[in-house]
């Protein structure tokens, strides 16, 4: 059987900068780690918590590296974006939450992050399989920090489990 494929590239227009949104701090929050902390492990401004600054994906990178400086839970990628409550997800999310297949959510997901975000998804299905690939163009050979992946992972695990209300493996 042909695997198809949808890969949901960065636009060429798009530029390095990420808005961590306020939902970010509250993760942190909620999982034992001070917004602070991560900020000056990382050598970036206090400014950056107000959830109105852009970080660019280096910047990124480093912060989750310092979150996982500061933790000693080899799990925390995934406890963070599972314990973030549907009530505060983006729009976006709530859209993708609410897609008719779960195919369907990672595809409104991946063009969210096309369109507005540094992320790149490919997304293949062979029969029931879907594998979900993502990058971050703009990092150059700069390798994504474990704990993102994990979350990205999480992230798209969530939509699934929530949306259609089972537990996926």
């Amino acid at each position: 059987m042909k695997a198809l494929t949808d890969h949901f590239r960065v636009s060429s227009h798009a530029q390095d900068r990420i808005k961590l949104p306020r939902v970010f701090w509250a993760g942190l929050k909620s999982i034992g780690l001070a917004p602070g902390d991560v900020l000056r492990r990382s050598n970036l401004p206090p400014t950056v918590y107000s959830g109105e600054s852009f970080v660019t994906t280096a910047q990124n990178f480093s912060i989750w590296r310092a979150i996982r400086e500061l933790s000693n839970d080899a799990t925390l990628g995934w406890k963070f974006m599972s314990q973030v409550e549907t009530d505060q997800y983006h729009p976006t999310l709530l859209a993708a939450l609410h897609a008719r297949t779960y195919r369907e959510s990672i595809e409104r997901l991946a063009r969210y992050k096309q369109l507005c975000s540094v992320e790149e998804f490919r997304i293949t299905q062979k029969g029931d399989e879907v594998v979900v690939e993502v990058s971050w163009p703009f990092a150059g050979e700069e390798k994504a920090p474990v704990f993102l992946i994990d979350a990205v992972f999480a992230l798209v695990t969530e939509l699934g489990r929530r949306g259609t209300k089972t537990k996926l493996n």
